[in-house]
């Protein structure tokens, strides 16, 4: 009779289901894993929230190199364009938008000038705005 291999076995049989505390202060019978999910996600949002993007006052829509319109409403979604979806080689004026992004989020400055440098990041790399 051949041995399985380890990575083949199967559990057989329930997991056991331990004692979850309910928000009402009792207990029941389940799988915590979900509420630790729930926790966490919450956790997240929380933290998401607590930050400020310095909205604009209006988006910022631009053709992509991929043919989508993208819009960008806040600083925090330019810095994010500019740091991690950033097609061409960074020029002068894309180094200048982070700076200045980074800035704003840090509390030096409103979202105009990071809009401003956004805008002109833009033009350094050939994007063509949309009405």
């Amino acid at each position: 009779m051949a041995k399985p291999r380890a990575g083949r076995l199967k559990r057989r049989g329930k997991r056991k289901l331990r004692p979850v505390p309910t928000p009402a202060g009792g207990f029941q019978l389940g799988r915590d894993s979900t509420e630790r999910n729930r926790k966490s996600q919450a956790t997240l949002s929380l933290r998401r929230c607590d930050m400020d993007s310095k909205p604009f006052d209006h988006p910022v829509k631009f053709m992509a190199t991929n043919s989508l319109v993208r819009h960008v409403t806040n600083t925090d979604e330019a810095l994010y364009f500019l740091e991690h979806k950033w097609p061409y080689v960074e020029g002068q004026a894309h180094q200048h938008a982070v700076q200045i992004s980074r800035e704003v989020l840090g509390g030096r400055g409103g979202a105009e000038k990071a809009k401003q440098a956004f805008l002109r990041a833009l033009d350094e790399g050939q994007f063509h705005l949309v009405d």
